[in-house]
């Protein structure tokens, strides 16, 4: 999901002026732009560098560090890894639900997949991006479609998902987004109809199709096209308007609780994060 929000463009044709009319400021954007690009050139390399799990940890730590300064309650689990893992809190740390990593390990044999994905000369993505319970590649949703079968023919258990538009994963077969929300929603005595989700790309199909209460805002991918769950909700809204939109229109207690939690905060634009 990504959040709406604006930039504010200098003209290049008003610098000119500004550099004759206040050199000092100039040199000071100039400064701040050359520093910026730096520290995102470095912070690029560095995750680069990441294996798999490092990545994660950085992104649940960011993550965690926004949900703080935005002074907004933090998750007592994060769903990650395209619906593969479910991190717990506990205290002041988040730690691998290992009941769930066991019900999704039954059958799970990673190489099978890739060596599938390899006869279809299906790419890898880099290693980087490679978790204990997901294999990445490149490919469309055709390419998807054409492993998909040949794990069925072959006999090779795996859950394979296509999004958006380049990207294929594949999962352990009991694992993915509606999955893991299911397994968590038992553990905490909730019923399906309990459940809200919004998502805007084709990882997220399963849980959209498979949830009563769905939202997909205005921004969201054209494979969620032929979306089949005749009580999704549509937003006209784009990003995060879009979900709190769907929030409001969704006739339940749920929803009305936690749409009214924003009606005295803005919708906020973060960075990008991985």
């Amino acid at each position: 999901m990504q959040t709406d929000g604006s930039v504010s463009t200098f003209p290049r044709t008003m610098f000119a002026e500004l550099i004759a009319d206040a050199p000092r400021l100039a040199a000071l954007l100039v400064s701040l732009g050359s520093l910026d690009q730096i520290v995102l050139r470095e912070w690029l390399g560095a995750l680069t560098r990441m294996d798999g799990a490092s990545r994660l940890i950085h992104f649940l730590l960011q993550m965690r560090d926004r949900l703080s300064q935005w002074k907004l309650p933090e998750p007592d689990v994060f769903i990650t890894s395209v619906g593969s893992e479910i991190w717990r809190r506990q205290g002041t740390a988040l730690v691998l639900c290992q009941d769930y990593a066991g019900h999704i390990s039954t059958g799970w044999a990673p190489e099978a997949g890739m060596d599938l994905a390899a006869r279809l000369h299906i790419r890898n993505q880099p290693e980087y991006e490679r978790r204990r319970w997901k294999v990445s590649f490149l490919g469309d949703a055709d390419q998807a479609a054409a492993l998909r079968d040949l794990m069925r023919a072959e006999g090779v258990e795996g859950h394979v998902i296509a999004s958006p538009a380049t990207f294929i994963d594949v999962l352990p077969q009991r694992a993915g987004k509606a999955a893991a929300i299911r397994f968590e929603a038992a553990r905490s005595g909730l019923e399906e109809r309990d459940c809200i989700v919004a998502g805007d790309s084709g990882n997220d199909r399963d849980m959209l199709e498979g949830f009563a209460n769905a939202i997909v805002p205005a921004n969201a991918y054209a494979e969620l096209a032929s979306l089949r769950n005749p009580t999704l909700y549509r937003s006209g809204y784009p990003c995060a308007r879009g979900v709190v939109d769907g929030l409001r229109a969704l006739d339940t207690e749920a929803a009305a609780r936690i749409a009214a939690g924003w009606t005295t905060r803005p919708i906020i634009s973060p960075p990008p994060i991985w």
